[in-house]
């Protein structure tokens, strides 16, 4: 498995796999056209977990002014959850924080993923507050780092 910045040719495999898990994010359908926006923003970065030929997973970040970014979204495909995927990718965006001021991660996930709450508990991740996300009950979450 290789961890590699996003780049254009992976936004149609990336958005597939986001719309197959969809109702986990806060945005409902992602098209590669926006994938391509996102990632040409100066405060945000994406990873890809591939193995050839096979996208296993992905994991943004958008780096917030001050000490704060905001990771998501993070998805592993279903039948390669609980196998280190996502733990990888979040580590690579917390490498890529390293020379940064940023000392803190946030991340929303909806109550009803507890699957997600479990992951980000096991990574470090602790409750802070209740919101919404994507118009359903969620949490945040905040890592310090």
């Amino acid at each position: 498995m290789k961890i590699l910045p996003f780049k254009e040719s992976d936004a149609k495999a990336v958005a597939e796999l986001s719309n197959v898990n969809s109702t986990a994010f806060q945005y409902q359908r992602v098209t590669p056209s926006f994938l391509k926006r996102m990632c040409l923003r100066s405060d945000y970065r994406m990873f890809v977990a591939k193995e050839p030929g096979q996208l296993l997973g992905f994991c943004g970040a958008k780096y917030k002014k001050g000490d704060t970014a905001e990771l998501g979204p993070i998805c592993v495909r279903t039948e390669l959850r609980a196998h280190g995927i996502g733990r990888v990718l979040v580590n690579r965006i917390f490498e890529e924080l390293e020379p940064t001021e940023c000392s803190r991660v946030i991340v929303k996930v909806k109550s009803s993923n507890s699957e997600g709450l479990k992951f980000f508990r096991s990574m470090g991740f602790n409750k802070m507050a209740d919101c919404t996300c994507g118009g359903a009950p969620a949490v945040v979450m905040e890592y310090l780092h």
